[in-house]
C-alpha cells in the first residue's frame, strides 16, 4: 500500500481520510505492486468515510499488479459510505486486477461494501475495472458501480470468480465492456444497465432486478424498463 500499508491488524478503523495520488512500484522488475492506495494484509478492519482517489499500483517487467485504490490479502474489510474512483492499475507485460479494489485470489478474504461508489477506475487489460474479487465473500449493498473500465480485459464493473457475491439494492450502470463478468451470484432489487453487457454469465439468483439485456425477465419479478437517470 503506497498510501497505506497495514498488515496484522485486528478490530482497527481507518475513518474521515482523504487518500490521493499515491503510486505502488515494486522495488525489483517482474514481482507485483499491491495497493496504490490502501493495502491490506491479515486484517480485521472497518474503513469508513473515505475518499480514495487518483491512486496507481503499477507493476514493472511481468509483475502483477493488484487493487489501484484497496488491496485485500485474506482480510476482512467493511467499507461504509467511501468513494472509489480514478483509480488505476496497469502492469507492461503482467495481468492487472481491480483497478478500484482487488481482493487477492490466493487467500480467502470477507469484504463488504454499503453505500459506496466506485467510478472510474481502469485496469489496463487485466480483470475488474472496477472491483476484482475471487475466491472471497463480497456483499455490496446501497452501491453504485459505474464508468469503470478494463480496456480490452474483463469485468469492468465487477469480476467475480469461484466465489460467493451477493449485490443488494445495487446499481452497475455504464461500464465501458462488461457490467458483471462470471456468475454465481445475488443479484436482489438492483440496476444493471447501459453497460456493453449487463451480465457475462450465467448462473446468477436474480430478483426484482431491472437488467437492460433482458436476462432473467420474467423471473422472480425481474424486469427491463428504462430506469431514466437523472
Amino acid at each position: 500500500g503506497a498510501g497505506m500499508a497495514l498488515w496484522y491488524c485486528a478490530g482497527g478503523t481507518i475513518s474521515g481520510c482523504v487518500i490521493t495520488n499515491n503510486m505502488a512500484i515494486p522495488a525489483a522488475a517482474n514481482t507485483p505492486a499491491y495497493g496504490g492506495g490502501i493495502g491490506l494484509r491479515y486484517c480485521v478492519i472497518a474503513v469508513n468515510d473515505v475518499l480514495l482517489q487518483g491512486n496507481t499500483a503499477n507493476a514493472i517487467g511481468s509483475g502483477e499488479s493488484y487493487g489501484g485504490g484497496l488491496y485485500m490479502y485474506c482480510s476482512v474489510v467493511v467499507l461504509g459510505n467511501c468513494v472509489v474512483k480514478n483509480n488505476l492499475v496497469t502492469s507492461v507485460s503482467g495481468i492487472s486486477y481491480g483497478g478500484g479494489i482487488g481482493v487477492d485470489a490466493s487467500k480467502i478474504s470477507t469484504s463488504v461494501l454499503r453505500d459506496t461508489v466506485v467510478a472510474n477506475n481502469r485496469t489496463k487489460g487485466g480483470y475488474g475495472g472496477g472491483i476484482y474479487n475471487s475466491s472471497s465473500a463480497c456483499l455490496l449493498t446501497n452501491c453504485l458501480v459505474t464508468g469503470n473500465s478494463t480496456q480490452g480485459g474483463s469485468g469492468d464493473g465487477f469480476y467475480g470468480e469461484a466465489n460467493t457475491f451477493t449485490l443488494n439494492n445495487c446499481t452497475v450502470a455504464h461500464n465501458a465492456g462488461t457490467g458483471i463478468a462470471r456468475g454465481n451470484g445475488i443479484l436482489t432489487n438492483s440496476i444493471v444497465w447501459g453497460n456493453g453487457d449487463d451480465l457475462g454469465a450465467s448462473g446468477w439468483t436474480a430478483s426484482h432486478t431491472d437488467i437492460e439485456d433482458g436476462d432473467y425477465n420474467g423471473i422472480n419479478g425481474c424486469f427491463s424498463s428504462d430506469p431514466i437517470f437523472e
